[in-house]
């Protein structure tokens, strides 16, 4: 696949599952990510290709309260880069490339503060699981 022919798209999801003891303050996380990343609310939306020069990004998560956390890749489309037009049958998926996603620490949440969520992207290595102590 050449760079100049498909947009590779990532999102990547951010989110507080389960506070620590210490009271909420004003947000939870700072983000460091050049440019080409764009936020809206707590998601990452970068996109790689169309003549840029590689596929290479680095992004940065400053966890500021303690607390359980959520990192989650979500599967995208491929898209064109003359027309930009998402493909409807050509996906991507990401996985972390970890031996541990931490599913032990989601589960140490008490079941009704999990919000419904299961463990199935843990599974799948799509979502990884932080803790943050004091």
């Amino acid at each position: 696949m050449f760079v100049d022919s498909v947009s590779l798209p990532l999102q990547l999801g951010f989110m507080r599952l389960y506070k620590g003891m210490s009271p909420q303050v004003a947000g939870f996380v700072d983000i460091i990510h050049s440019d080409q990343v764009a936020r809206t609310g707590e998601l990452l939306d970068f996109s790689y290709g169309c003549n840029q020069p590689d596929y290479n990004f680095k992004i940065g998560l400053v966890l500021l309260v303690p607390g359980i956390y959520s990192l989650t890749v979500h599967e995208r489309r491929f898209s064109n880069c003359i027309t930009y037009t998402p493909n409807s049958f050509a996906q991507i998926f990401y996985k972390f490339d970890v031996k541990d996603s931490n599913k032990d620490v989601f589960l140490s949440i008490p079941k009704i503060s999990r919000g419904g969520l299961g463990t199935e992207k843990m599974d799948a290595k799509e979502e990884f699981i932080i803790q943050v102590d004091e």
